[in-house]
């Protein structure tokens, strides 16, 4: 309940997405340190974006 499931090319494209993004994450980070990389890329590609 709640969920949505992804099919097909939806899937693979975030599945893409998640693979490219998991390259910038080598050595000890935690889930919270990636969170915070992620959030802060979205937040500064929106800024960016508005200009």
């Amino acid at each position: 309940m709640g969920e949505v499931a992804l099919r097909g090319k939806d899937q693979s494209a975030l599945d893409e997405i998640i693979a490219r993004v998991n390259q910038f994450f080598v050595g000890e980070l935690t889930e919270g340190d990636k969170l915070l990389y992620v959030n802060n890329a979205l937040k500064g590609s929106g800024s960016s974006a508005r200009r």
